[in-house]
């Protein structure tokens, strides 16, 4: 067994991050059903937090949810037999059109992958695929999808995600469309691939599908997308219409979670302060949650964001848990109909 990631800072530290990673449990675990209706439900925003602290937060996330991620992707992979163990080999689509695949974390740069891998390998046993490392030629090739498939983490950057590979369809909320979502629900206008028109008069129906020119990483359904980030001007997801934002967005996935490192070389949370009265970059962060438009951007704040410098105990008992079931039943096998799902 590997040690708590967490224990290693002083008690008081522990204690937020602790409510941070019970935070990002209780948004995760709403149950599939309740998840359908509310688009965007499963997914949150960290503030505050060193690199060091991200990097304790999602090794014990990671961790502690190895199981259900392997789930999500055996539940439309055909993985390796050997005793049990989930290996990258032999990881082929069962009949299906596309493939599932672990945790995508999504840096911003190359230079902060060593670290990643560093961390995951002192914290984790769970096998990671540096993508971004790929040759280009490499990761435009459709075998790259079966290649993910089979680790438990894959480290991106924002720059590998916005290449342009292949043509994906996207929905309107900017989220990439899976094939076998397009074939099961062909009477939906954000549904399938290119519609024909076949009148004079373009209706919402006879529109044609809006694509973009993504990577392959796009045509996979992912159990969870962690996008690091920084608030500021050097920030990628909080300036919409760029291509790095539209990539982030488009990534089709059960749940997704933005860390905004802080940067400890400006004055003490002064990005985080002025985030929550800056439309624009609440804005834009919804769109990267893929929240329905008509989100209220207080609603945001309050049932969304956690600042992780503020946080206390009574975070655990506030509404913000109220909306999912308990982390025990998540992580209980139980309720395993609940977790074996296609991507919605």
């Amino acid at each position: 067994s590997y040690p708590d990631p967490i224990a290693n800072f002083p008690s008081r530290v522990a204690t937020r991050l602790n409510i941070a990673y019970e935070f990002i449990v209780n948004r995760e675990c709403v149950p599939n059903k309740i998840r359908s209706e509310n688009r965007g439900l499963s997914s949150a925003i960290l503030l505050s937090l060193s690199p060091r602290q991200v990097k304790s937060v999602v090794s014990k996330l990671l961790t502690q949810t190895a199981k259900l991620a392997r789930n999500h992707q055996d539940s439309r992979n055909d993985p390796s037999k050997s005793f049990g163990k989930h290996t990258p080999s032999n990881t082929r689509v069962l009949a299906k059109d596309y493939l599932a695949g672990g945790t995508l974390l999504v840096v911003r740069s190359k230079e902060d992958i060593p670290d990643w891998e560093v961390a995951l390998r002192e914290f984790t046993s769970l096998s990671v695929l540096n993508h971004s490392a790929m040759q280009s030629t490499s990761r435009k090739q459709a075998s790259t999808a079966s290649k993910c498939a089979g680790f438990d983490v894959v480290l991106t950057t924002y720059d590998a995600i916005k290449s342009k590979e292949a043509t994906i369809p996207v929905d309107s909320y900017g989220c990439a469309i899976l094939r076998q979502t397009a074939t099961e629900n062909p009477s939906s206008h954000d549904d399938g691939w290119m519609t024909v028109r076949t009148s004079g008069t373009e209706s919402a129906a006879t529109q044609p599908q809006k694509c973009l020119l993504l990577s392959i990483l796009h045509r996979m359904s992912w159990f969870r997308v962690i996008l690091i980030d920084e608030l500021g001007r050097k920030g990628f997801v909080t300036k919409p219409g760029t291509a790095r934002a539209q990539a982030a967005v488009a990534l089709h996935s059960k749940s997704r979670f933005i860390f905004f490192e802080k940067d400890e070389t400006i004055a003490k949370t002064s990005h985080e302060d002025k985030f929550k009265d800056d439309r624009r970059q609440l804005r834009a962060v919804a769109t990267a949650l893929q929240l329905p438009e008509t989100t209220k951007l207080d609603k945001l704040m309050t049932d969304f964001v956690l600042d992780v410098s503020k946080a206390c105990k009574s975070t655990e008992g506030s509404d913000r848990t109220a909306l999912s079931s308990s982390s025990d039943d998540y992580f209980s096998e139980s309720s395993a109909d609940d977790q074996l799902t296609d991507p919605l």
